[in-house]
């Protein structure tokens, strides 16, 4: 392996961290096909073109009991993961710089949970191969393995723009294609192609809005890398059973129910065709389909699709649900019958997210689940708490009339629908460790962020939350996310805060002028508990 030849040396890839991978997804969606995948807490987790462990990292922290290990070619990019490793002080993961082609498999060990994104697509063919026999021969027999790789038919148009983007690019020097130069002629065919009436003016314009905001090297690796090669999924589906594996779902779950196609092609499609793959396949020529992130497993492996209420029974769950009932109306009290009829009878409520999504359901014990879902958002609950606590939420002589089996069967039902409709309802294959809001409002609590995205912000406000999601903070919550050891109660975290501001590292303001306010000033107290109400609604402040 030559360094100095490695596109990823030159330009190494930006790494993120990805939730649709995360080990949780990959285990709820094998617990819903009916499958016993192994527990979070002492899991093993390969990452094959991990780059510079982003997505890894915050996954090592968060699961001190597993074992983790990142596999990339590029020796600059694995340089870059342990030496972030080292700064958190992780000892349960590993980065090897090594070529799929050529590792052994055994040094590895076995995984039961195996990620690979962001790296089939880009392969030259025999390392597209090599890639999915590591698939097979690293994964545990009830292991699950992430690939992601980019689709046709969504990648005929987007091909064309990448050649149109290549060719320009390439004739600015012998060496790597021109980014910028890329971007520029792009910038200049979507403004003079017109758009009226003009449908490849409308893809072009398209096109650059999707790319204008993406990095340098985001770009240059997954649109101008020498290697791109989009496929139908039928077409991988046939690769991966060639290598011994099966497939087994997509970790975007929600795109599996045909949610977003016409109702009566979803229909007509799913009663005539029995084979999942080719059901898959159908629905990508429907929506014009460019990039999978597909689930697989051991060929032979059990999978049940008949989906039912109890595949819930052993998970968590969290929403941003809440009522459109009046504020009254939705109180926290012990008996929803004292606040409204309509939350404990068989009258439809309507609740939203905060992005305007939809859930409307009649049932009493959904209703009762969803507020207290709301009350502990962004936290989760065990489904058989939330079960147990939203009967007991409901009047007398509901749990005297409605056995907890039926109950748990329309819980469990509405949390499916609610998840398959996208982001209603997050399910986890374990707490998602995130603190409630009335963690937060108590003053005797210490309060601690997330260890990776206090090593974050040491550098940015780019943080990584968690639900292994990316969050951007400002500048007032990014420095008091460093303060978030866990080693100080409210009064110690509001002196440390307060010297933040006499520092003038932040500045509070009135009619337009930095003030240092005294320090028992009512206004320090409120700009912290706006940050901490700010951090938990982000989920970057931890569970006690």
């Amino acid at each position: 392996m030559t360094t100095s030849a490695n596109p990823y040396d030159l330009t190494p890839y930006q790494s993120f961290a990805y939730p649709e991978t995360h080990p949780n997804r990959l285990a709820v969606l094998a617990s819903l096909f009916g499958r016993s995948p192994a527990p979070l807490a002492g899991c093993r987790v390969l990452e094959i073109g991990c780059a510079g462990g982003g997505n890894l990292l915050p996954i090592a922290a968060a699961f001190p009991q597993a074992q983790v290990v990142g596999l990339d070619y590029s020796q600059v990019q694995i340089d870059a993961a342990k030496h972030a490793a080292q700064a958190l002080g992780l000892t349960n993961i590993r980065f090897v710089c090594e070529d799929m082609r050529s590792v052994d498999a055994t040094s590895l060990g076995e995984f039961d949970y195996v990620i690979a994104h962001g790296i089939y697509s880009w392969l030259p063919a025999d390392a597209q191969a090599a890639m999915l026999t590591l698939c097979r021969d690293c994964l545990t027999e009830a292991g699950v393995a992430c690939v992601s790789y980019n689709t046709l038919p969504g990648w005929h148009m987007r091909g064309m723009v990448r050649d149109l983007m290549l060719f320009h690019a390439a004739s600015f020097g012998d060496g790597p294609p021109d980014v910028a130069q890329a971007k520029a002629l792009l910038d200049f065919m979507a403004t003079h192609v017109p758009e009226e009436n003009n449908p490849y003016g409308q893809y072009l314009r398209s096109e650059l809005k999707m790319l204008s905001g993406l990095n340098a090297s985001y770009l240059a690796h997954d649109h101008l890398e020498k290697h791109n090669e989009p496929l139908y999924f039928r077409d991988f589906i046939a690769r991966a059973q060639g290598a011994d594996l099966d497939y087994l779902g997509e970790a975007e779950f929600f795109t599996m129910l045909g949610s977003d196609l016409a109702a009566g092609a979803k229909s007509q499609l799913s009663a005539e065709i029995t084979d999942i793959v080719r059901l898959e396949q159908y629905f990508d020529f429907m929506r014009n389909r460019s990039f999978r992130m597909s689930l697989l497993v051991r060929r032979g492996s059990f999978v049940e699709r008949n989906i039912g209420p109890d595949r819930l029974k052993s998970l968590w769950v969290s929403s941003t649900l809440r009522s459109t009932l009046p504020l009254s109306a939705v109180a926290a009290i012990p008996a929803l019958a004292e606040a409204t009829p309509a939350l404990v009878s068989t009258t439809p409520v309507r609740f939203e997210t905060l992005t305007g999504q939809q859930l409307t359901t009649a049932n009493p014990v959904t209703k009762a689940a969803l507020m207290l879902l709301a009350e502990a958002a962004p936290a989760s609950l065990a489904f058989g708490e939330l079960l147990k606590a939203a009967r007991e939420r409901l009047p007398v002589t509901h749990r005297v009339t409605i056995a907890l089996e039926q109950d748990a069967f329309t819980l469990g039902a509405d949390m499916l629908i609610a998840y398959g409709a996208g982001a209603l309802v997050q399910l986890y294959a374990a707490s998602n460790r995130v603190a409630p809001a009335s963690v937060v409002r108590d003053a005797t609590t210490a309060l601690s962020a997330p260890a990776y995205a206090r090593w974050q912000a040491r550098q940015s406000g780019e943080l990584t939350n968690l639900h292994h999601m990316r969050v951007s903070v400002d500048e007032p919550c990014r420095q008091t996310v460093l303060l978030l050891d866990g080693s100080l109660d409210r009064a110690g975290l509001h002196a440390a805060f307060y010297k933040l501001i006499v520092a003038g590292t932040l500045l509070l303001q009135e009619e337009g002028k930095a003030f240092v306010p005294a320090p028992d000033a009512p206004v320090v107290g409120q700009a912290l508990e706006a940050i901490l109400n700010t951090l938990a609604a982000n989920a970057l402040i931890c569970a006690p």
